[in-house]
Formats: C-alpha cells, structure tokens, sequence
C-alpha cells in the first residue's frame, strides 16, 4: 500500500507532522500511515475484530501459518484479543469446515512486534522511533505552553501596570490642572530601568497631555513639581550638569537607565525645587547677611569688655560676612541664571499696570492659543515698543527685573513689507548700468556670481567680480537712465521662502500645505533640522511624509 503522508496530514498538529515527515524513512512513513488509517477507522476499539490473519502472515515474513497460530495462541487470549471463526462450505464429501482467524487492531500491532522475522524487527524499530518523536513532540508542547503562558502572565502585568499609571496620570491632572509646574512624562519604555523622560514646564497641565499624545505614540504623565517659576526650573533642570549628560538629543528628553537612575534624577529635582519657589540665592544672602549683623549689634550691646566692643564694632562696620557654601546651595551659581526672566502683558490703554505676567516667552505665546504666534514676536513688539495680539509686552532678562512706572508710549509699526527690489549690474567705472534683475537669485543665475558676493557688494558698495552690485531704486538718474533694456517686475519677500507639503504616505496626497515651517513645529512639537531630514529622506514623520517647495 502505498499513500503519501500529506493526505493524513489535515488530522495531526502540523509540528507533529513535521517531525514525523523528518524523522520516519519511506518503510516507516507507510507504517505510520497504515496504523494511522487503522486508526481513524476502528479507533481504539478492542471488540472489533478487523484483522485477517490469512492476508497479513505472509506479510509478516512467515513461510507457514502453523507458525504465526502458535505464537497467536501462546501470546493472546481468543474470542478476548482473536477470535477463530468456522466458515462452513459446500462440501459433497464432507469435512470438516474452514477455519479463519480474525484480530483486533491491538492484537495485531503486538503480533507483529513479536514475530521474529524482518518486519517484526522493522516495527520494533517503528514504535522505538514513534515513541522518542512523541516525547520530543510533548516537551516542545510543554515549552511553547510554558512560553505562551509567560507572555500572557507579561501582557497581564503590563496591563496592570500601564493602568496603574493611567490611574495616577488622572489622579495628578485633577490635582494640578491649573498649576504652574514642571511636569514629567514617560514616552517610550523598554523595560522598568530602560526608558526616555520628557521634561517640560505648563500651568495648563491637561492641554500639555493631550498634546504631546499627538507627537509620542506611548505618552504618560508620572510625575509634577509645582513651583513658582516652572520655566526657569525646567530649564536648570535640563541643563543640570548630571542631567544633561544624559539628554536623547536637543529636546527635552532624558534617557533614564541603570547609568542615571529616575530616582538619581527626583533627587536632584527635589534638592533644588525650594530655589525656585522661594527666594533667590541672592535674596537669602541678604537676610543671612542681616541676622549676621542684628547678632552682632545685640553681641556689642550686651558687651561689658571695652576691647571686644572695639573689635566686634570694626567688625561690624566693615560688613564682614563669611557664608559656607553647603550642599544644598552648591547649584546657586546655576539657578541664578534663570530666575530673573519674565514677560509683562499690558493693555495698550493702560501702560501703568501688567494685566498678566509669564516666567517665559513661550508660556506667554502659549496663552495667546494662536499657532502663528511665536516667542520671537512678543519680544520684538517688546524691544520696538509696539502692539501684538493686541497687547503691548515688556519683557525682562537680566539682574534687573525693576518694572518702569509706565512702559514707553506705543509705536506704529511701520516696518515695510520686505520687498527684495531691483538688482543693478554697474560697470565698475559705473558709468552704466549693464543688466537689471527682479533679484538677487536671479542675478546669480544669469550672472553665475554667488549670492553672497552679490549680497556682500550690495552691503559695502565694493567690486565683485569685476562689477558693482546696487539696489536700482539708489541709483543716480543719470545710471538709469544709461539702462536701454526693460525693467523686470520686483520680486516680493515672503516671510518664509519655503513651502512646506504634509502628503498622505499611502496616496502621495497633498493634504495641507505650511507657509512656514516654525508653524509645523508648534503643531507636531518638533524641529526644523527633523522637517528638512523627512523632506530630503522621504521617509514617514509623525506619519506623514513632508515636502519642501522652494517658493
């Protein structure tokens, strides 16, 4: 009989299949399939006698089946493993009738383990085969149920966890939803030693979340320090000697793992917070200074010596303060850069009096919830004495944080749209004009002088490259007038010289084109250096693709 072995193989584990596929040679391959189809059909069924011994004893190898009866009789128990049937024919001298023997299928596979001849051997080698494929195929279930189960008991544990810290992340945004403070956010882990800290400061802690989920795919709030300046703490914090070390790139993210621990981290944290919400280094030397002074003036006073009076009044007089730097105030030098920083909002019609005041111009762009607005603006309008979003703004970074009585009357801001202008090429005894240009990239083109050199000769008023480069409208009439050629159009300045496309990356669809790519980074939370490096690359960003279009 012959029959492949895929035909079974839809009934049996595939591993199982596999193993008996590579192990088994053809002689046991059609074994197994015999005893497998025997299987199937009669299962483990013991009272059904299927086996014919006249068909299977020459099968065996036997020369006579005299010798297969006694080795059945001696070995198995009739009408119990075999049973001995009488078949009566039609006989005209008569007899006695013929005997057929029938087994069951047990019976069956023990005889041919016993028999002595070449298949017997061949079967005791079968079943020896059999029996170490279905060990080595139970320790492989037992080692993938074993498996399975300690990821299951993981993504148990981790579900567990990552709502754990849910729990906690609603918790602390109930708590300090209109809080200034400096926050710390979980936004990628590997395991609980290995993971990446984002650190920011926000007195709108709930919008902060919902934004940064926008920009990381695992984002969770851990921790929050409430303090009185959360962006001058945020910043000393990011740049702390032992923290910055350890920054994933310039953003505000730190890699925490067994090299700087999170806990070496809120160490630091809560050592210096108390700077930021109290006094400044400065301020608490004054007041050591002054209880220094009332010590000594009450030590003059109830002085009888005359001498000692004498010594601690020179004392006094020379303002001698000797101050030990402890452990605790060893980051002063440090928290001083950022503790005088503020941005003062006014109404226009009342310059006597801020209506807000923001520890930085990012917190104060922030509150304007305009995406167009940015840091930049608040402290132009300040430096020019103009309005922006309606809002005059004075702005302080320095030891000096003194307000004016009133800020300085508002000026209009006339600044002209930037207008490139035209391009002159003068002859370099400049008696004429040579060539007109709408700009100065125009002018490189045509010309192949650089940009630079015609900029630089623009500004100084020098020879480059054998001509004199002037804006035409600063022309003498007399050089106008030597211009025999017709005046291309001016070209117009944009604020932004790039276009930048947000393309769908399965369709290539344009789905929104940016005029400025600052407007990209406040609304993805990222910089300019990853826009240009997506756009160059093609590669996905914050699931989109990003394409530059000079304008």
């Amino acid at each position: 009989m012959t029959t492949n072995v895929s035909i079974i193989s839809f009934s049996l584990d595939e591993s199982l299949t596999n193993m008996i596929s590579q192990t088994l040679d053809c002689e046991n391959k059609e074994m197994f399939i015999t005893n497998f189809q025997l299987y199937l059909m009669y299962g483990n069924d013991l009272t059904k006698f299927v086996v014919d011994l006249d068909i299977i004893w020459e099968w065996l190898g036997f020369t006579r089946i005299d010798n297969v009866k006694r080795l059945l009789s001696r070995n198995f128990s009739e009408n119990e493993d075999y049973k001995v049937l009488l078949l009566r024919e039609d006989k005209p001298l008569g007899g006695r009738p013929k005997e057929k023997i029938m087994m069951n299928v047990e019976t069956f596979k023990a005889l041919c383990m016993m028999s002595n001849t070449p298949k017997g051997k061949q079967t005791r080698r079968y079943y020896s085969k059999m029996e170490s494929i279905f060990f080595k195929y139970i320790e492989d279930k037992h080692q993938t149920t074993l498996q399975a189960l300690e990821t299951e008991k993981k993504k148990i544990e981790c579900d567990l966890k990552r709502q754990k810290e849910v729990d906690i992340q609603a918790k602390l945004i109930e708590k300090h939803k209109n809080t200034p403070l400096v926050y710390i956010l979980k936004v990628q882990e590997a395991d609980d030693h290995n993971f990446i800290i984002k650190i920011g400061e926000t007195d709108d802690i709930n919008q902060r979340v919902i934004s940064h989920r926008q920009e990381y795919n695992e984002c969770v709030l851990i921790d929050v320090f409430p303090c009185a300046r959360p962006h001058a703490f945020e910043q000393f914090i990011l740049k702390h000697k032992q923290i910055s070390e350890h920054r994933v790139t310039a953003t505000e993210t730190i890699r925490i793992s067994p090299k700087f621990s999170y806990d070496a981290l809120i160490k630091i944290i809560k050592k210096n917070i108390n700077n930021f919400n109290g006094l400044s280094p400065t301020e608490r030397l004054e007041i050591e200074k002054i209880k220094y002074r009332t010590k000594l003036l009450e030590t003059i006073q109830g002085s009888t010596d005359d001498f000692v009076k004498k010594q601690l009044i020179d004392l006094l007089s020379k303002e001698t303060f000797v101050h030990e730097t402890t452990e605790s105030e060893s980051d002063d030098e440090e928290i001083c850069k950022f503790r005088q920083r503020c941005v003062y909002q006014y109404d226009p019609s009342d310059l006597t009096k801020p209506i807000n005041v923001f520890n930085s111009l990012r917190q104060a762009a922030r509150s304007l919830k305009n995406a167009q607005f940015h840091d930049y603006h608040i402290r132009n309008a300040s430096n020019k004495n103009t309005i922006f979003a309606n809002f005059r703004w004075y702005y302080t970074d320095g030891e000096d944080v003194s307000l004016p009585s009133t800020l300085p009357l508002t000026q209009e801001d006339n600044e002209p749209s930037r207008n490139t202008g035209l391009i002159a090429q003068v002859d370099k005894d400049k008696t004429h004009i040579i060539n007109v240009f709408a700009s100065q990239r125009d002018a490189e083109k045509e010309t192949n002088v650089h940009n630079c050199q015609i900029s630089m000769g623009v500004t100084t008023g020098t020879l480059k490259n054998g001509y004199y480069w002037m804006m035409y409208d600063t022309c003498t009439d007399d050089l106008k007038q030597s211009f025999k050629g017709s005046l291309p159009e001016p070209k117009r300045m944009m604020t932004c010289s790039k276009n930048v496309q947000r393309i769908d990356p399965i369709t290539n669809k344009v789905l929104e084109t940016y005029h400025c790519i600052q407007d990209i980074c406040n609304q993805y939370k990222c910089c300019h250096k990853s826009i240009n490096k997506a756009s160059k690359s093609g590669d996905v960003f914050k699931g989109y693709k990003w394409n530059i279009v000079a304008v």
